[in-house]
């Protein structure tokens, strides 16, 4: 084991051994008593670490905190059905439904589609259509 990688263990897991991954453990122990020093100030330095965090921990909330949250929430209303949303899937439902079971109506020729349309544009007075046409 190196002293980086001793040094980042004592920082991951602490400086309890115990605590240690159990496949790390027995490097450790061969590390710290080939390097003395070294594992020292590793686990002096995860100490340090321990000691700081523990100083940063939050108390816990007292329990009035959770009431008075509470208490200030909006009270809950009960969804009502949203019946907008309901009818249109009915609707659409319901149309499907009519198209996929009516579809053996012949389907209108070109004539019948756009007649109405040539019809319309062929009572041209000033003779815009043929000269777009040419």
């Amino acid at each position: 084991m190196t002293t980086g990688r001793f040094e980042d263990l004592a920082g991951l897991y602490g400086p309890d051994l115990t605590q240690w991954p159990p496949a790390e453990r027995a490097a450790a122990g061969a590390f710290m008593a080939a390097h003395p020093d070294a594992a020292r100030r590793a686990l002096a330095q995860a100490h340090a670490l321990n000691d700081l965090m523990e100083l940063a921990r939050a108390a816990a909330p007292h329990p009035s905190l959770f009431s008075a949250v509470m208490a200030s929430a909006p009270a809950r209303r009960d969804a009502a059905p949203r019946w907008s949303a309901m009818a249109a899937a009915a609707a659409l439902l319901i149309g499907l439904g009519a198209g996929w079971f009516t579809t053996d109506t012949p389907a209108p020729d070109d004539e019948a589609l756009f007649g109405p349309a040539f019809a319309v544009l062929g009572e041209d007075e000033n003779g815009w259509l043929e000269e777009a046409v040419r």
